[in-house]
């Protein structure tokens, strides 16, 4: 899929999931946690997932809790720790995948 066509699917996405759409609010939230076609910004996808458990997604309570799951950093933290958080975060981000006719158009 060609730059733009990501992002006017990307577009179309956001539209159903500002208007209530529970499967596309969980696919935002999986976009923004992955970094597809957005920067990566694990807030906005908490947000989203929020708003897809709301609106009858069950699914999302497991993004969810992936997204709980990544310890805050601490000024104390290690160098060690953190490539141990950041290698779990990661691990944690990944399964969090798009569903349905999303994770065929954006492969």
């Amino acid at each position: 899929m060609r730059s733009g066509d990501k992002q006017g699917f990307f577009t179309g996405v956001k539209r159903a999931a500002e208007n209530g759409d529970a499967d596309a609010r969980y696919n935002l939230g999986a976009h923004y946690a992955n970094g597809r076609g957005v920067k990566r910004d694990l807030q906005e996808a908490a947000r989203w997932f929020e708003k897809s458990l709301e609106a009858g997604n069950k699914e999302a309570q497991a993004a969810l809790e992936s997204l709980a799951s990544l310890e805050p950093v601490q000024e104390t933290t290690t160098i060690e720790k953190l490539v141990g958080l950041f290698r779990r975060g990661e691990e944690a981000i990944k399964t969090i995948r798009p569903r349905g006719f999303l994770e065929k158009e954006m492969e």
